[in-house]
């Protein structure tokens, strides 16, 4: 039979294409496919697909206007389940996109917002049945049945109540049913469709929603409800999606979230193109300019990775150059992880360069931010008087005054911003309680008597605002024992000038008085910073191992071994592994050992030997 070939599409209008699906029960799966329109009063009733590609590999094939079109095995086993005794229309991305034509998909993508949205539901394929999802299934029927019709939340109670009646029977038979359902609920919770980042707004804009199962098809939003029935926790990723499933009795209200809180939210989501973790959220995001002439954030699928990279980084922090901070992001993943920390730092150099506008837009995200005294203290009296003006002027909720700043900044106010601050205090700027708070003149105290006892905790503050000299001249100094811990390594981080230098120092000495936590290593590493890493075998190690356990079958285990004696190049590439592998992983638990030389002395400390320090007088 011949091959299929797509006919262009008018990418200057808002057609796209429909798929008939003819009716059938088995064999070959018989289609046709043709153009529509979005257009308003010229939309066909269809019904729009969500569900998880699976392997690239198109391992099966469909008949679409009488000519083959290669397929993946997933979804082939979705239209051949989907069929009806009737034709069915149908929108599915991978038939009615020209998945070979890039400026084809960027136009499309543009507009999967609406072509979701105008669907008079939208189909979730979450797989072929087992007998245990089967079980699920039926369960679900009976409990649409009884809810179906009521405006309240009456009978749903009842069914509820009844239910955990039911459960509460010792026979055999009620037991062995409701470990049927509970692994049928696991078994649905573990498709990858979970973890796609699509669905997020395939879903958000669907509607009305079904989760098909087989043959078997359900509204979506009775899922969460018997996720608690059969006493089933699904994970915070798949909470979330849940969450946007379509009610049956009213529309849900159209709030949506900037595209940074989408991204902090969806970042452990997948998707097989990794452009498509920015491009999948743009229809729904709430800060995305329509007349986005530099088209910066536009469905462009004839840019790179790493370009899409540069854009999103561009979008989300100004243009600020952070590279240096945390390493050069190369692939989206990387730069997702490291969202939170580059935000805090953009956060952080706003103030300090005086973009009261930028702290303002960061505000308007929905994040919470904190203004601590390491802000404050670094920037000249002048400037740090402008900033608590311009800071009080905000009067945002969402904005924290750090209460163990107040004495150190008050010290260097005039009138004016003495009020200003008393003002951020006693205004709408909450002000976050914090206990052993020692910052208080720091510089001062470490510039006039170096012997001073030091905390960990003040030595980490230290950390985000000293230069080299005065960190060298510190250590040489003390006597007691500092540990380079995590927090040590991201303060580090926020030291622009000076960060990397000090761990440098640091790392060179090695007569037991600064020491590498379990944590910190952790820390280096995900930071992929091959040049300290390499620190850490000229300060004595010479392996570390990396275990991860994970939480469930989707969340798999791993190790990885770095030899810090091997050579440049087998030395980058298992730094590289590892910090990737950190990077990745969201939970879990994840464990560091290492072997250090003889005449090392303790350079290592696990976390969990680490003694308790005492609070300075």
């Amino acid at each position: 039979m011949e091959s299929f070939e797509y006919e262009p599409l008018d990418l200057g209008s808002r057609s796209f294409r429909l798929l008939m699906l003819h009716p059938g029960v088995s064999g070959e799966v018989e289609c046709d496919l043709f153009q529509a329109t979005l257009e308003p009063g010229s939309t066909i009733p269809y019904e729009a697909l969500s569900y998880a590609w699976g392997s690239n590999d198109l391992s099966e094939s469909i008949t679409v206007n009488r000519k083959t079109l290669p397929v993946t095995k997933s979804l082939f086993h979705a239209l051949n389940h989907l069929r009806h005794d009737q034709v069915r229309i149908l929108w599915v991305d991978a038939v009615c996109i020209d998945q070979g034509n890039t400026a084809e998909r960027g136009h499309q993508v543009g507009q999967m917002g609406d072509i979701y949205r105008e669907a008079e539901q939208v189909l979730i394929w979450l797989g072929p049945s087992s007998y245990e999802t089967k079980i699920l299934m039926g369960f679900l029927k009976k409990l649409h049945r009884a809810t179906s019709g009521d405006k309240d939340q009456k009978a749903l109670d009842r069914v509820q109540e009844d239910w955990l009646a039911a459960e509460q029977d010792a026979s055999n038979d009620r037991a062995a049913l409701c470990r049927l359902q509970r692994d049928g609920m696991v078994s649905l919770f573990e498709e990858p469709w979970f973890t796609r980042i699509w669905v997020v707004q395939e879903v958000s804009n669907a509607r009305a929603a079904s989760v098909c199962c087989g043959r078997w098809s359900v509204p979506a939003h009775l899922l969460a409800t018997a996720a608690t029935l059969v006493g089933v926790d699904p994970s915070p990723q798949r909470k979330a999606i849940l969450d946007l499933m379509p009610k049956s009795s009213a529309r849900r209200p159209d709030k949506k979230e900037s595209l940074h809180a989408l991204l902090l939210r969806y970042r452990g989501s997948r998707a097989t193109d990794p452009r498509d973790m920015v491009y999948a959220l743009l229809g729904i995001a709430s800060d995305i300019p329509e007349d986005d002439t530099m088209g910066l954030l536009r469905p462009d699928y004839s840019k790179s990775e790493t370009e899409v990279v540069r854009d999103l980084e561009r979008f989300l922090f100004f243009g600020s150059n952070l590279q240096h901070q945390l390493g050069q992001f190369n692939n989206m993943r990387a730069l997702l992880t490291a969202v939170p920390e580059l935000t805090d730092m953009t956060f952080r150099k706003a103030i300090a360069d005086g973009r009261i506008g930028r702290v303002r837009r960061l505000l308007k995200r929905g994040q919470r931010f904190e203004v601590t005294p390491d802000i404050l203290l670094g920037l000249v009296p002048e400037r740090m008087r402008l900033a608590l003006r311009d800071l009080s002027r905000l009067q945002s909720r969402k904005l924290t005054l750090s209460r163990r700043g107040i004495g150190s900044v008050l010290d260097r106010c005039d009138a004016e911003s003495a009020k200003c601050t008393l003002g951020l205090i006693g205004g709408r700027l909450r002000v976050k309680e914090r206990r052993h708070s020692r910052t208080r003149a720091f510089k001062l105290v470490l510039r006039s008597h170096h012997r001073a006892r030091v905390t960990q905790e003040e030595f980490a503050e230290m950390a985000a605002f000293c230069d080299v000299s005065l960190m060298r001249d510190f250590i040489n100094r003390q006597q007691q024992v500092f540990f380079i811990t995590a927090r040590v390594v991201l303060m580090l981080s926020l030291n622009e000038r000076h960060g990397s230098q000090i761990l440098d120092t640091l790392l060179w000495k090695r007569d037991g008085r600064v020491r590498v936590t379990e944590d910190g290593l952790l820390k280096i590493l995900e930071y992929n910073d091959t040049f300290n890493a390499r620190r850490l075998g000229r300060f004595g190690m010479l392996r570390a191992t990396v275990t991860r356990v994970g939480t469930n079958c989707l969340d798999p285990s791993w190790a990885s071994t770095i030899d810090f004696t091997a050579r440049p190049s087998r030395f980058r590439r298992q730094v590289e592994e590892v910090g990737e592998r950190l990077r990745e992983s969201w939970d879990g638990i994840v464990k560091a050992e290492v072997v250090c030389a003889e005449n090392a002395g303790t350079v290592w400390e696990p976390n969990s030997q680490i003694p308790e320090i005492e609070a300075s007088s």
